[in-house]
Formats: C-alpha cells, sequence, structure tokens
C-alpha cells in the first residue's frame, strides 16, 4: 500500500512538472486528490470515476471486496488552462463554482474560517473572481460560491471603485489581480454586511447572472465572462456504488454539461473532508441526478461539509453548526463538528445526536420540521415520544418531570375488573 501511495505521487510529480503554470490552490487540490488514495484527470473522456467500482475479472473466484462508499469528485478550472468556465455552455457557467475552499477552519484547526464573521481574504479563504463586461464595460467581479450572483466592482454598493482602464493595464498580471480581487471581494461582502462568503448579496446589491440571466421575476443584467482571476471549482459526491462515480463524473457533469476541465476523484466520499471545503452538491445513486436529503445531509454534516442540494435541510443552519466556534447558552452553535473532534464513542454519539437534533428538530412540535426523521434515527433524545416524561412541575413530593410513564408498574397496584352477567362489573380481590 505504501509503495503505490509513493508510486502515485512520483507520477503525479512527472505529471506537473510541465504545470508551472498552475495555481497554488491547483496543486494543493491536486496533491490532496492523490495524497488520499485518488486519481487526477486531464480532462474530456477519461471516465476517470470508474476506478471507484472494482470490477470482476474473468478467472476471478470472488467478487472484488470494495471498502470505500461512493466517491467525491473536484473539478477545477484553472485560469490558464485551456478550459475554462467561460468555456462552459452560458447556462452552466452561473452554476460551476457551487463551494468555497478555505486554508484554515476554527472548529477543525484552533484558527481560519469561523462562521459567525466574514473571512478574510487571503488569510481565511482565497476568493473566486472574474473580469467581465457588464453593459459592454470590463469589470472585476467576486462570485459567490454557490453558483449564485457575480459581485462586480464598481456596481455594488461600497465596491471598490475599479476602473476599466486599470482591469485591463492588469490584465496580464495575475498577481495583480489575485491582489485587485480580494479587495473586491472584502469590499461587496462588508457593505452588504455578510458574514458568508458564500452568500454576500443578490441584485440589490448589484449582484448579476453569469452567462445568461436565471431570474424570472424580471430581466437582470447578465455577466459575459472574459477572464478568470483565479482557480474556480466545483464539488459533487456520490454517496454509492454500482457506478455512481462514474455516472456523477461522466453523465452528470461532463456529458450533458461539457464539464471538460481537470478533476480529481476520490474514492470513498467521505475523504471529501480533505480538501478543505465549505459545501459540495450530491447524488444518491446512479441514473438520476442528485436525490439526496436528511439523511445525507446528517452525514455529510458530520464530515464537516454541508450539502449544497439536499432536501429537508436547512445549508445556514448546517453552516453554522459545522463552523461557528462553540457559545455558552447555545448547544447547537459547532455541534456537528464535535463528532470529527469528540475523543470517545459515547462522545461521539452525543455529538450525532445534537446535531441532528439541531438541523431538524428544534421546535416543540414533534410533527414538524424534521423531527419524525431526527426521532427515528435517534429515539434515545429525551425530546422524542418515546422518552418523553410526564408533565407538570417537578418537586421532591411529585418528581413527575424526570419520572418515566410505566403503565406496567401502575396498573398492578389496582385489582382486576371483569364483566359478569348482565351489566353487573366484578371486582377480583
Amino acid at each position: 500500500m505504501f509503495s503505490r501511495t509513493v508510486l502515485k505521487l512520483f507520477v503525479s510529480y512527472l505529471f506537473c512538472a510541465s504545470c508551472s503554470s498552475h495555481t497554488d490552490l491547483w496543486h494543493k487540490f491536486h496533491e490532496a486528490v492523490v495524497k488520499h488514495g485518488g486519481e487526477w484527470a486531464s480532462g474530456q473522456d477519461e471516465r476517470r470515476g470508474q476506478i471507484c467500482d472494482p470490477t470482476r475479472r474473468f478467472g476471478d473466484m470472488e467478487a472484488p471486496q470494495d471498502n470505500k462508499q461512493g466517491c467525491a469528485v473536484l473539478w477545477v478550472a484553472d485560469p490558464k488552462d485551456e478550459f475554462g468556465v467561460k468555456d462552459l455552455p452560458v447556462d452552466q457557467q452561473d452554476n460551476f463554482q457551487n463551494t468555497q475552499h478555505y486554508k484554515a477552519a476554527w472548529n477543525f484547526h484552533g484558527n481560519g474560517l469561523k462562521g459567525d464573521s466574514l473571512p478574510m481574504a487571503a488569510h481565511d479563504i482565497e476568493p473566486v473572481c472574474y473580469l467581465a463586461r457588464v453593459n459592454n464595460t470590463v469589470v472585476m467581479g467576486y462570485e459567490e460560491g454557490n453558483g449564485g450572483d457575480l459581485l462586480p466592482c464598481p456596481g455594488a454598493k461600497g465596491a471598490y471603485p475599479f476602473t476599466e482602464k486599470e482591469l485591463l493595464d492588469a490584465k496580464d498580471d495575475s498577481a495583480k489581480l489575485e491582489e485587485m480581487c480580494d479587495m473586491c471581494y472584502q469590499a461587496v461582502c462588508s457593505s452588504a454586511r455578510s458574514i458568508r462568503a458564500q452568500s454576500c448579496g443578490d441584485d440589490r446589491h448589484g449582484g448579476v447572472d453569469v452567462g445568461e440571466s436565471n431570474r424570472r421575476r424580471r430581466k437582470s443584467q447578465v455577466a459575459a465572462i472574459e477572464q478568470q482571476v483565479n482557480p474556480a471549482y466545483h464539488c459533487h459526491i456520490a454517496m454509492n456504488d454500482q457506478g455512481t462515480c462514474d455516472y456523477v463524473q461522466y453523465n452528470q457533469h461532463e456529458a450533458t454539461r461539457n464539464y471538460h476541465m481537470e478533476y480529481g476523484v476520490m474514492c470513498g466520499w467521505k475523504n471529501i473532508k480533505h480538501l478543505n471545503l465549505t459545501h459540495c452538491d450530491c447524488t444518491v445513486n446512479a441514473g438520476k441526478a442528485n436525490g439526496c436529503g436528511r439523511q445525507q445531509c446528517l452525514e455529510l454534516a458530520y464530515e464537516g461539509v454541508v450539502c449544497g442540494n439536499c432536501g429537508g435541510c436547512d445549508q445556514n443552519r448546517a453552516f453554522a453548526q459545522i463552523f461557528t466556534p462553540p457559545v455558552a447558552g447555545n448547544i447547537y452553535k459547532g455541534a456537528c463538528t464535535a463528532v470529527r473532534t469528540a475523543k470517545t464513542e459515547e462522545e461521539v454519539r452525543k455529538a450525532k445526536m445534537i446535531c441532528s437534533r439541531g438541523l431538524f428538530c428544534r421546535g416543540n412540535d414533534l410533527k414538524k420540521e424534521g423531527c419524525p426523521f431526527h426521532c427515528e434515527t435517534f429515539p434515545e433524545d429525551d425530546k422524542c415520544p418515546a422518552n418523553r416524561r410526564l408533565r407538570g412541575k417537578s418537586t421532591v413530593e411529585a418528581p413527575n418531570d424526570d419520572t418515566l410513564i410505566d403503565r406496567d408498574s401502575i396498573l398492578a397496584e389496582f385489582p382486576a375488573i371483569r364483566r359478569g352477567h348482565g351489566s353487573q362489573l366484578t371486582v377480583s380481590v
């Protein structure tokens, strides 16, 4: 196993020997994928998703073992690559950037990204920006990390006022453009009073669609990408085997969305935690795109990642429970982080229960939200019907608030009642 990993790293080194034009973030992603047993593909028609479904070959007496469920796939469009975001179909450009990479996270590393404050550019995150044409003018724009709006500078309230001439003069200076991108991101998100890099604003804050308009309520401005400033990336998880990874990588993205940029595949979807990404989309089984729900949302939260497309899952809650530091008086802040940091099995089980309750069952009405799902998953939770207490004020004389209802014990104190002849009742003593 050791020699195989070393061989992969050596091949990776040879593969990247002529890749000096790639960014540091590209190299970081590439190294993480290979280090954790994955493979890197250079683009179109390689179908690397198939590596995660071992095939039984002629002469094999038993089916091959696969102890790594599903996979994680990351597409990376580097600024100087032959195929980038601007080469995607226009209806796919707005959906490509669906997550945010962080250098470190406070709850996991003791420094970096905190869910209760706006991440600092260059220190906590590396913002994703484009030079784009809006209303026949070249602007610098920060793209939110959720496949949402491009927030231009200028154009957004409080944005740094770069002129078209300044941007065009710097278009061949990557370091200068990255510095301007950091300034743009910090300006537009701060002016919108946002603490989330993945959702800083909308058209009310100057946001525009990328590629083509996707707003229903009215016609909006559209940004035509001219140049990538830094790497953009797209994350998607296949939760199961039986061809799901190949389906996600090829059928769902390459064949139908024309994702022809480089990508990495890591067998075992839980390896997603090694990429330091805030969000990731999810597909359950081959043959049908997406389809993830509360169960997948919860499992991803355990690994420190917000599901970007799970039904019945509040992304803001998940983000807060993963990335916001714990605070006194609120058991849900950072609750899901404890699943990864707990030291005993008992602590892990308790952390999973609090994580689930915070995501799906905070209210008192156990028929609403996702309480039925939560109580089915964690029937031992005191909040759930199986463990509901007798109501009333607890006192020394009547500690009913802490006493489980024991019907058999109560009924045993009373004599049996049998029906006699006619309408008479007979009490057995």
